[in-house]
């Protein structure tokens, strides 16, 4: 997914990734890039389904308002209202979708 994801950003994106690391837990977030001023956490994931705990962690803790998922499902979108009130969009999208990424970032940032 990576390797995909430098090959369709346009603006010279540098592909990144989150770590929080504690006693009890780890929490990681696959790639983080940034898009207009945003930072725009990607989660890959290897089937349709998953709680993406890593994900909302890192968006409760951003003052960001998008987050994207590519996994085997068909696209969708989702407003997400997490235990602190705080909400955000995230996208999911097919992998085959990787390559309309920036259509997608200018949509809807």
């Amino acid at each position: 997914m990576g390797q995909e994801l430098k090959a369709n950003l346009i603006n010279d994106h540098k592909l990144a990734y989150w770590v929080r690391e504690k006693k009890q837990s780890q929490a990681e977030v696959d790639f983080i890039i940034t898009h207009k001023g945003n930072i725009i956490p990607l989660e890959t994931k290897a089937g349709k389904e998953g709680k993406l705990r890593s994900l909302r962690l890192f968006m409760d803790l951003s003052n960001d308002k998008i987050a994207i998922r590519f996994y085997a499902g068909k696209f969708q979108k989702q407003e997400i209202k997490m235990n602190s009130n705080k909400k955000f969009t995230l996208l999911n999208l097919p992998y085959y979708q990787v390559g309309k990424i920036e259509e997608y970032l200018d949509s809807f940032c």
